[in-house]
């Protein structure tokens, strides 16, 4: 493997390996291993470290705006990462547009395969629209029943177990 492949395998791979612990770490099946120690270590023991360095070497002052901007972008709804993902999609499309869309008619891709390709990009950004400006509901005690039996848990990522705070079965 090359350097340049490395460089990109890496950060792919670290990724990769964040998820996993994110998902699976958590689980009851995995208690008391490596994953439920590296779990624990990434959502509860580094974030404590990194607030700690932040205020030795920022004060608490810098430590807490900052704080208030994470809390804004992860716990409130605003339109950034809808802004991001739109940038995203129309800078991949114009990308296509100008390299890919006039090679189409050519030797491997008949003339009949742009209507496939605009069905598609129809229907991203129908369905972008329609996630965009759909109510996602609320999941109240009376409904609660009726959403474990459209969407059972799968017993793999998910175990049922009751929330402490809305006393929910999730």
């Amino acid at each position: 493997m090359g350097l340049a492949a490395l460089w990109v395998a890496l950060p792919m791979g670290v990724f990769a390996g964040v998820v996993f612990i994110l998902l699976l770490g958590p689980l009851p099946r995995f208690r008391d291993t490596l994953l439920d120690k590296l779990h624990l270590e990434l959502t509860e023991k580094f974030p404590k470290r990194t607030n700690y360095v932040m205020v030795r070497l920022c004060g608490t002052r810098l430590t807490r705006a900052l704080g208030s901007v994470i809390h804004c972008f992860c716990n409130t709804g605003h339109p950034f990462f809808q802004i991001v993902l739109v940038a995203m999609f129309l800078a991949g499309l114009g990308v296509f547009f100008r390299y890919a869309w006039p090679h189409i008619p050519g030797p491997y891709l008949p003339e009949y395969h742009k209507v496939p390709i605009l069905a598609t990009i129809a229907s991203t950004i129908y369905v972008y629209l329609k996630c965009s400006f759909s109510d996602p509901g609320r999941i109240t005690h009376a409904n609660v029943d009726l959403i474990h039996q459209r969407f059972p848990l799968d017993l793999v990522i998910y175990d049922p177990y009751r929330c402490r705070t809305c006393k929910f079965v999730k």
